[in-house]
C-alpha cells in the first residue's frame, strides 16, 4: 500500500557507513503515514569527507525498510542508532536500530509483517486521541478508574488509568512458606537496617546485609528452631527481642549475640499468641485474652512485668506507643485504649457496624498522632488521637482498676470520646482484611496497608491519601532502608522475597490493552 512520507530526520554518519575512502553517505530516517520506517541513504563517489557537496558525482539513493512503529508525527535522532518517534495518534516510542556492520546489512523488504531492523526500547503511553471513555470502579474498592478508547486504527487500545504507586524490584529471591518477617538495625539509633528475621512454620532464619549482598547469618541467642511471632530493636539497648509462642528472648549484640534475658509464661501449656513493641516496652498477648507489658532491665539481663489486664474476648489486634495501647477484640466491635505501661483502661470506642478490627497502628504523620484501624472487610478507619486529653482523663480516674470484662465498663460521655479520638474517616482499600505496617520514604512517614489491593497511605497537608501499589499478592512487608538500597522495602509476594523501591509515591498507573483496530465505544 502506497503512503506519503510525513516526517524525517537526518542521522549521524559513522565510519561503518562509509563504503570506502572516496565515498560519502548521508542517512535520513523517514516514516510514512502508515507507520512504516525507512532509511534513505545518499551516496556519492569522489568525496573524501562525510558531507555531500555540490561537486559530488555519481550520486545514488538507496531506500531500506526498517519496520513498522506507531503512527509517527516526528522523528528525533538521539544517537547514531537510537531515535525517538513522537506520535499524536498512538504511543511515542524510543527505538534502537540494528545497524551492526553498517547500513548495507539492512533488510530491503517492504512487507511490514516480516522481521524489523529495530527494537522498541521504551513505549511512552499517550492518552489521545480519546474516542470514548467511561468512569468505573473496576476493583470495587471505592476508587474511580478511567477506561478510555485511545489511539487510531492499528494503534488503537483500551487504556485503564488508576492513581497508584509503582514498586520497582531491586532484588528477589525465592522464599516459599514464609510466614512473617521483621527488619532490624544493629542499633536502634542507626539510620540503616542490617538484618531481617524470617519466620517459617518449622523455625526462624536470619538474613544479614553485608557489603553489597544479602546472606544468611546465625546468632547464638536466636531460637532458630521456633517460629517467630515478633522481632524488634529496643531503645537503650544494643540488641533485639525475639518473641516465639513460648518465650520473649533478648539477644545482646554486644555480648556476641547471646541471649541474656528470657521471659516465659508461668503456667504450663500457656502460649504467647501475639506481640507488639513501642521501642521501650514489649506488649504480649497470652492465650488470646490476657495482655502483658514487659520492660527490659538496664543491664539487659532480666524482664520486669509492668502491667497486665484480662479480656473476656480474644484480642484481634494490638498497637502501642509510649503513652497508650490500642486493643481490638473478636466478637466486640470496639477499640479499647489502655494507658502504658500499667495497661489501665482509658476509653472504649464503639466502631459501629458488624466488622471486626483486624489490625491497629498508632503512628505519627506530619506531626499528628493517628490511630489507624484495618477492618476485616478491607476498609481503613482513621482517627486523629489526642494523647494529651487521654493522659488528662486517666489522671482523673485513678480509681479505675484492671479491666476484666469490657461489657461492664463504665460508659464515657460522647464529649470525652470526641476529645480523645477526633476526625474519624474511612478509606476503602480492598475486600480482604487489612494489615498495617509503618515505614519511612525519603525521611517522611508512610503506612503500608496489605490487603488484596495493597496500598500506601501518606499524609499531605494534614490529610490522608491512599496510593495503590501495582504489585499483587503481597502477604508481608517490612522496611529495609540500607546504604546500597536506600528508601527500599522488603515484601513477600507469590512465594518470592523482593526488595523494592518507589520512584514516586503518587502517580498515574496506566494499563494498555492493544486492540490493533479502531475501538469506538466502551
Amino acid at each position: 500500500q502506497q503512503a506519503m512520507i510525513t516526517t524525517y530526520c537526518e542521522f549521524p554518519v559513522t565510519e561503518e557507513d562509509r563504503i570506502n575512502e572516496e565515498s560519502a553517505v548521508s542517512k535520513l530516517v523517514c516514516a510514512d503515514e502508515l507507520g512504516n520506517i525507512f532509511m534513505l541513504l545518499l551516496k556519492s563517489e569522489g568525496v573524501s569527507n562525510s558531507t555531500l557537496s555540490s561537486g559530488a558525482k555519481d550520486l545514488s539513493l538507496q531506500l531500506h525498510h526498517l519496520g513498522v512503529c506507531s503512527y509517527p508525527s516526528t522523528i528525533v535522532a538521539i544517537s547514531a542508532n537510537k531515535a525517538y518517534i513522537g506520535s499524536s495518534l498512538g504511543s511515542p516510542q524510543l527505538l534502537s536500530f540494528d545497524l551492526q556492520g553498517g547500513v548495507t546489512t539492512l533488510d530491503n523488504n517492504l512487507d511490514p509483517a516480516l522481521s524489523r531492523n529495530f527494537q522498541v526500547v521504551q513505549t511512552m503511553e499517550n492518552l489521545g486521541p480519546v474516542v470514548d471513555f467511561s468512569l468505573k470502579d473496576l476493583e470495587r474498592d471505592g476508587q474511580c478508574d478511567i477506561l478510555t478508547c485511545s489511539g487510531q486504527d492499528k494503534d488503537s487500545s483500551l487504556k485503564l488509568f488508576r492513581k497508584g504507586i509503582r514498586l520497582e524490584t531491586e532484588a528477589e529471591l525465592p522464599m516459599p512458606d514464609l510466614r512473617a518477617m521483621w527488619s532490624l538495625k544493629y542499633n536502634i539509633s542507626h539510620e540503616y537496617y542490617k538484618y531481617i528475621v524470617m519466620s517459617f512454620i518449622a523455625g526462624s532464619r536470619l538474613l544479614k546485609f553485608e557489603g553489597h549482598s544479602l546472606e544468611e547469618a546465625e546468632w547464638p541467642g536466636l531460637d532458630s528452631m521456633a517460629s517467630s511471632i515478633y522481632a524488634a530493636n529496643l531503645v537503650g539497648h544494643n540488641g533485639a527481642v525475639q518473641v516465639t509462642n513460648s518465650a520473649a528472648i533478648f539477644i545482646d549484640f554486644d555480648k556476641n549475640f547471646q541471649s541474656t534475658a528470657r521471659w516465659t509464661p508461668e503456667s504450663i501449656g500457656v502460649q504467647i499468641t501475639s506481640a507488639e513493641s513501642n521501642g521501650s516496652q514489649v506488649i504480649l498477648t497470652i492465650d488470646g485474652c490476657k495482655l502483658l507489658a514487659l520492660e527490659l532491665s538496664t543491664d539487659g539481663n532480666s524482664w520486669t512485668l509492668l502491667g497486665q489486664t484480662d479480656f473476656k474476648n480474644e484480642i484481634s489486634a494490638c498497637s502501642s506507643n509510649a503513652q497508650v495501647c490500642a486493643v481490638g477484640l473478636w466478637n466486640e466491635l470496639s477499640i479499647i485504649l489502655l494507658r502504658v505501661p500499667d495497661l489501665l483502661q482509658i476509653l472504649v470506642y464503639p466502631l459501629g457496624g458488624d466488622i471486626i478490627p483486624r489490625s491497629l497502628l498508632l503512628t505519627k504523620l506530619e506531626g499528628l498522632d493517628y490511630l489507624l484501624c484495618g477492618l476485616g472487610d478491607g476498609n481503613l478507619v482513621c482517627f486523629q488521637l489526642n494523647t494529651q486529653s487521654a493522659e488528662a482523663e486517666e489522671e482523673e480516674k485513678m480509681e479505675v482498676s484492671t479491666l476484666t470484662d469490657t461489657t461492664n465498663v463504665p460508659s464515657q460521655s460522647d464529649q470525652k470520646k470526641k476529645e480523645l479520638m477526633v476526625k474519624r474517616s474511612t478509606i476503602p482499600l480492598g475486600r480482604q482484611p487489612v494489615k498495617l505496617n509503618f515505614f519511612k520514604l525519603r525521611g517522611k512517614e508512610h503506612i503500608f496497608a496489605i490487603t488484596d489491593i495493597s496500598t500506601v497511605i501518606f499524609s499531605m497537608n494534614n490529610k490522608l491519601h491512599p496510593s495503590a501499589v501495582d504489585m499483587p499478592d503481597i502477604s508481608f512487608m517490612t522496611p529495609f532502608h540500607t546504604e546500597d538500597f536506600p528508601d527500599c522495602i522488603a515484601v513477600q509476594a507469590k512465594s518470592t522475597f523482593r526488595i523494592g523501591s518507589f520512584n514516586d509515591i503518587y502517580e498515574m498507573l496506566i494499563t494498555s490493552i492493544p486492540q490493533y483496530e479502531q475501538v469506538r465505544r466502551v
